[in-house]
């Protein structure tokens, strides 16, 4: 079985890709997109400068720029599984409670 076939899952550890996406909107503000989380304002403009920056640098046979870039996207996969780990996490504590709740109203009414 080729890597290629079990894509995404051998990169980033589950099935799915994370949504990643950095807008600049001027000099001092923007819109980050990670998966369903959304951050605005000047901190976005900076990790868009950053972004920028860091991969001119990496292009041009930087070091320091390769391990900070390479760091990111190890960091950006590391994140995108905890993100999924909590939507299931979500969905199992849904799930327990509406059982819960038929139990106890099953319980309540036979009496």
């Amino acid at each position: 079985k080729s890597i290629i076939g079990d894509y995404p899952s051998p990169i980033t550890g589950v099935g799915s890709l994370p949504r990643l996406s950095a807008v600049s909107l001027g000099f001092r503000d923007g819109v980050l997109v990670f998966n369903d989380w959304i951050l605005t304002g000047m901190i976005v403009s900076f990790v868009k400068w950053s972004v920028k920056v860091l991969k001119v640098a990496q292009m041009n046979g930087n070091s320091l720029a390769d391990f900070t870039w390479n760091a990111a996207e190890s960091l950006t996969f590391i994140l995108h599984r905890i993100d999924i780990w909590r939507e299931n996490m979500v969905f199992i504590v849904r799930e327990a409670l509406k059982g819960i709740r038929t139990i106890v109203h099953t319980i309540t009414r036979k009496k």
